[in-house]
């Protein structure tokens, strides 16, 4: 992944391709996983400023279950980065997407996506 080289152009160049992706439970998964690259290089702020990215993605998601689980990606990289207020209340978006479905077996599934 371009982000993981630590090269600022690269990593720019990686949020530009993201911006560009088709569906947005790619664009999440792809700001969320820079998101945690950055956390672990100790890029706080510019982590929690790609993490609301994903997290704006995340919304746009209209499938339930895959929602649900983009928004507990993102509520656990938030809850790494140390914003605890932000991850709990993402976090019960999540919950709350996942009580939207239907199906209780992929409810059920999601539900597990969740507590993880």
């Amino acid at each position: 992944m371009l982000a993981q080289t630590g090269d600022p152009d690269l990593l720019r160049k990686a949020r530009d391709y993201a911006a560009l992706m088709q569906g947005r439970g790619n664009q999440c998964e792809a700001y969320r996983l820079m998101g945690e690259v950055l956390l672990t290089r100790g890029e706080t702020a510019e982590a929690t400023e790609l993490l609301q990215q994903g997290l704006a993605a995340a919304e746009g998601i209209g499938d339930k279950q895959y929602r649900a689980e983009a928004l507990s990606g993102v509520a656990q990289a938030l809850a790494q980065a140390g914003e605890k207020d932000r991850a709990a209340k993402v976090a019960n978006r999540a919950l709350a997407a996942v009580e939207a479905i239907e199906d209780e077996k992929a409810k059920a599934r999601a539900l597990s996506g969740v507590a993880q």
